[in-house]
């Protein structure tokens, strides 16, 4: 008899432990899909005011090496940062919980900002999606 209770204590151990807080622990709890993050994207442009040399504005020829961008969500106003490489041109953001956010731009160099372009208010960032940020251009001097 005592041979045959030991599998039974197990089991019925085991199935204690099962949903009830003890023991190991089940799988993991499904994540909500209104919270799976998603991402922006975007794309920028360079502009010079001098456009009759004839020469296209880069990122080399005005000395730009990245673009930040600033990041704050309107319904908490937590805010953060993502920098770009200047000569990628286009980028996309990291994980974003789903919410709308206000976005800022800035052209760097070493020697710190070199132009800004218009802020976008409202990007709604959507669960599991990229969100397209319109053209971004930086007017530089």
């Amino acid at each position: 008899m005592s041979r045959w209770a030991s599998p039974y204590a197990l089991a019925f151990a085991y199935a204690l432990g099962c949903n009830s807080g003890a023991g190991f622990p089940d799988a993991p709890p499904k994540m909500d899909a209104s919270n799976t993050p998603g991402t922006f994207t975007f794309s920028w442009t360079l502009a010079g005011s001098d456009t009759g040399s004839g020469s296209d504005v880069t990122c080399d020829s005005v000395g730009a090496t990245t673009v930040q961008v600033g990041i704050v969500d309107a319904n908490t106003m937590s805010s953060f940062g993502q920098t770009f490489d200047c000569g990628l041109g286009v980028g996309a953001s990291g994980a974003l919980f789903p919410s709308t956010y206000n976005l800022t731009f800035e052209l760097l160099g070493s020697a710190g900002v070199i132009a800004t372009a218009p802020p976008q208010s409202g990007a709604v960032i959507m669960p599991n999606g990229a969100t397209a940020v319109p053209d971004i251009v930086f007017d530089v001097p």
